[in-house]
């Protein structure tokens, strides 16, 4: 069964915080591609659909530092 773009969201939001947790800052882009499976470009653009949603944002001039909110897809059940 082919995972929909939430379960891929879900991926990312969730390799986020553990690289967060793990090293202290986000993972690259090409370090989230490796967990997840996925290519660079489609991180990118999950990226771009988590922060269109709120879920996810960047700091003003910060090269790859992201803060997932909590009102987000890893809260949910199931």
């Amino acid at each position: 069964m082919r995972k929909t773009t939430e379960d891929r969201e879900h991926e990312l939001l969730e390799a986020i915080v553990n690289g967060q947790q793990a090293k202290g800052y986000a993972p690259t882009r090409r370090e989230l591609a490796a967990t997840i499976g996925i290519s660079t470009t489609r991180v990118q653009q999950l990226v771009e659909s988590c922060m269109a949603k709120g879920y996810l944002t960047t700091p003003p001039r910060a090269a790859r530092a992201y803060v997932v909110h909590h009102a987000n897809p890893l809260s949910r059940k199931g």
